[in-house]
């Protein structure tokens, strides 16, 4: 299976961090990347199917090169050892909420919502939901979503952000730099014959989640 292709390749990599060892590796690596990317055109289809509002985005607005960044890190190593596809409105680099497939070994899972928003926008979601709560309480407390993400996935400020109430009765749900919602699957299921059908069930409750943001950030355009 392409899935079993990538977390092999990617197991080889984490042990062997290095230009030398990929260099020598690169057909490896070709493959690997091949079979990702025939993983990722199937993310691409699901994620129209299932949100039409994304639109049209290609392979090359989804996907992230393999070289890490070291310029600033203290971690050195030249190569991620994840591949990744996210599938948004607009890119990868836009300001829309989106969905996001991960696959590591030992660490995979699919994540929909919106991350790191800018000051701007993430304002704009935090006065959305103060406005309109029972509405968003209702899109994360509806019982699939609670029994496949639980709770919300962000980082948290650790008191009210600047311009909300604090005594706010549900200030918690302010209080997130990121909004989102994951799920992890274990590699014996992401290998599987029966994961597209899996992802399907799980992502389809994360549509109401970023279309409730995209809504928000749209009118912001």
């Amino acid at each position: 299976m392409d899935i079993s292709i990538v977390l092999d390749f990617l197991k080889e990599l984490s042990a062997n961090n290095q230009r030398e060892w990929f260099h020598a590796n690169k057909a490896g690596y070709e493959t690997a990347k091949a079979a990702f990317e025939r993983v990722a055109l199937e993310q691409i289809m699901r994620v129209i199917r299932l949100d039409d509002t994304v639109g049209a985005v290609e392979l090359k607005d989804c996907t992230y090169r393999i070289y890490r960044d070291t310029r600033f890190s203290a971690d050195k190593t030249p190569y991620k050892t994840h591949m990744g596809v996210y599938v948004v409105r607009g890119g990868k680099k836009s300001p829309f909420a989106g969905y996001y497939l991960h696959l590591e070994p030992g660490n995979c899972f699919v994540w929909g919502g919106s991350h790191m928003p800018q000051p701007r926008v993430l304002n704009a979601l935090r006065e959305e939901i103060f406005h309109r709560t029972g509405d968003f309480k209702a899109i994360i407390h509806h019982p699939q979503f609670k029994s496949l993400f639980g709770d919300l996935d962000g980082e948290k400020l650790k008191t009210a952000p600047k311009g909300f109430d604090k005594n706010f009765v549900d200030i918690d749900l302010l209080r997130y730099k990121s909004y989102g919602a994951m799920h992890t699957f274990t590699d014996i299921e992401v290998t599987a014959s029966d994961f597209s059908e899996k992802l399907d069930v799980v992502m389809a409750p994360m549509v109401p989640l970023v279309r409730f943001f995209n809504n928000v950030i749209e009118d912001l355009e």
